[in-house]
């Protein structure tokens, strides 16, 4: 009796952190009929409320987003009008609000990209990818100024390319954004393959480090708007990795800088 206890309540902590992590789908096996029977049905009802939240609150955020596309480019047109027309005294003013209006058009894009993301294994296929003709390719887009030291080994996964392109160009141009001496390295090991972002640059306040792939964060020191970006950019990469079936975590590194580390299979499975 004292193990079947147990041997639940091992369980249900695995399940709770698992919902924890954004596995709203988990459930446990509701094949008892006492208390520890209807803790598994609280359980199970929890995560089912709480998937249904979540996938509410990015609907309606997905909705907002492209409903803001549209007045934005009609009041891009008018500006553009208003440039032609206007006088000498009125060009910094207009200058001023094209800023304003191209940093909102690219913060709507962004907020889509992020909605989209949780879509990608429904509407892409797998494929082989180059992983070192991929990473030229982002490094090429990403960081066409800065140099960027590669170690990629020739390999080739299955995966979801433009997911990964997108996870590894956000990360890259976050590296760049921040820093200007980066690595970029990738090695197999047993069926995973782990691709290693490192920069030399301030790093991140250690508190900041386990939410900065969270939606809309970024650490202090980065709230300006010509240093920081929208705090969408890793939380897409996230979920453009998830998508992948691989992780992403980030930590300082004891010389100074950030690291991002993602960590895929080899082969997704279709």
């Amino acid at each position: 009796m004292v193990g079947g206890i147990t041997r639940f309540i091992r369980r249900a902590n695995e399940a709770s952190k698992r919902i924890a992590t954004g596995s709203f789908d988990t459930r446990l096996a509701e094949n008892r009929s006492d208390e520890l029977g209807e803790l598994a049905a609280s359980v199970n009802t929890m995560a089912a409320q709480l998937g249904e939240y979540v996938s509410e609150q990015r609907r309606i955020t997905a909705d907002v987003a492209h409903e803001l596309c549209s007045p934005i480019a009609r009041m891009q047109m008018a500006l553009g009008v208003l440039e032609q027309r206007g006088t000498a005294e009125q060009a910094d003013y207009l200058a001023k609000l094209d800023r304003e209006l191209q940093h909102m058009a690219r913060l709507v894009e962004e907020v889509l990209a992020f909605s989209r993301a949780e879509a990608l294994p429904e509407r892409e296929a797998v494929e082989e990818v180059s992983l070192r003709e991929l990473v030229d390719t982002v490094v090429a887009r990403e960081a066409p100024d800065t140099p960027v030291r590669l170690d990629i080994a020739d390999l080739r996964i299955t995966t979801l390319r433009s997911a990964l392109d997108r996870a590894v160009g956000n990360v890259l141009r976050n590296a760049v954004r921040y820093a200007k001496d980066i690595d970029v390295s990738a090695a197999a090991t047993n069926a995973e393959v782990i691709i290693c972002i490192r920069d030399r640059g301030p790093g991140v306040p250690e508190a900041a480090v386990p939410h900065l792939f969270e939606p809309f964060y970024r650490p202090e020191s980065a709230r300006g708007r010509h240093t920081g970006g929208s705090g969408l950019g890793l939380a897409i990469a996230k979920r453009c990795i998830q998508a992948c079936g691989g992780t992403i975590t980030a930590r300082n590194r004891d010389q100074g800088g950030l690291e991002v580390e993602i960590v895929l299979p080899a082969m997704l499975k279709t």
